[in-house]
């Protein structure tokens, strides 16, 4: 029979393996971006800092990035999936990145399990909750509880990948129906793909952050889950020793002071919090 230890380290292996493939699409993917001045060979050392960013953070990053170009002239790059799927490529495989906007406690285990010491930042500036999707026209349930009675599929991001995962399934432990479901937990690589899975027609509920399901026109916010799970708290910082470090230290620096940055932020649904001169978050 196999033990526990043995699922749990094998299961360890096939994350690395997927983390190591993902990576390597990904630096695939970059180098085509990037391809009209590959000849260059100061090109690397003077291309825009590169963001390896929280999927959930990808509309928002996207307007903020264009506000900054506009007022500054400076490009930023991005990458973006589920924050511990992109730590690990980053501490493991030395993914290129000059900066990280990720959420969630496992990310900054990461970086110190490999003894990586990145540059003072900007922790917990931004902050965020869950919500229980479904499709338009789909009945809002009364409780958390109500997935256990209705036998169906839901969606969450995988908590091995994604820190969305990780609360999600705090959520449900603390409602005492994660093991009565689990089984129909469909474990997707981020909060973004556990979204697309509800958009799709193929699960009937998906667990993700409030401002991811703002995002969509295609679902619908079925429940609110307001307790529960650990604070979700953002975390901007520029790496120290990035070939880009300052780079990223000028558009993380701008995300957290610019009253323009910060009002997409809060349209966005994001609470501020530790951002001088404003209110923390209730949660």
């Amino acid at each position: 029979m196999t033990s526990v230890c043995d699922q749990r380290q094998f299961q360890r292996l096939i994350d690395l393996r997927c983390v190591q493939i993902a990576f390597l699409l990904a630096i695939a993917i970059f180098g085509v971006s990037c391809g009209g001045d590959g000849d260059n060979p100061d090109n690397f050392d003077n291309r825009a800092p590169l963001i390896f960013a929280a999927a959930s953070l990808a509309n928002v990053l996207g307007e903020a990035a264009s506000l900054y170009e506009t007022e500054t002239g400076n490009r930023v790059d991005f990458n973006f999936g589920g924050s511990i799927t992109l730590a690990n490529q980053i501490a493991l495989f030395g993914a290129p990145a000059d900066g990280v906007f990720f959420v969630g406690e496992r990310p900054a285990e990461v970086f110190a399990e490999a003894g990586l010491v990145p540059a003072p930042g900007y922790p917990n500036t931004f902050s965020n909750s869950l919500v229980v999707i479904g499709p338009n026209g789909a009945a809002r349930l009364s409780s958390l509880e109500h997935i256990a009675s209705v036998k169906a599929r839901f969606a969450i991001a995988d908590p091995l990948l994604a820190p969305a995962g990780v609360y999600a399934r705090q959520a449900l432990e603390s409602a005492g129906i994660w093991d009565e479901i689990s089984s129909r937990a469909i474990l997707m690589l981020d909060v973004r793909a556990a979204m697309a899975a509800v958009e799709s027609g193929n699960v009937q509920f998906g667990i993700v952050y409030k401002t991811d399901a703002a995002t969509s026109d295609n679902i619908s916010v079925l429940y609110e889950i307001e307790d529960g799970y650990s604070p979700i708290g953002y975390m901007a910082i520029p790496l120290k020793g990035a070939s880009n470090e300052d780079g990223a230290a000028k558009f993380l620096q701008y995300i957290v002071s610019e009253p323009a940055t910060l009002t997409l932020f809060e349209r966005a649904g994001f609470t501020i919090a530790g951002v001088p001169g404003r209110p923390g978050p209730n949660r």
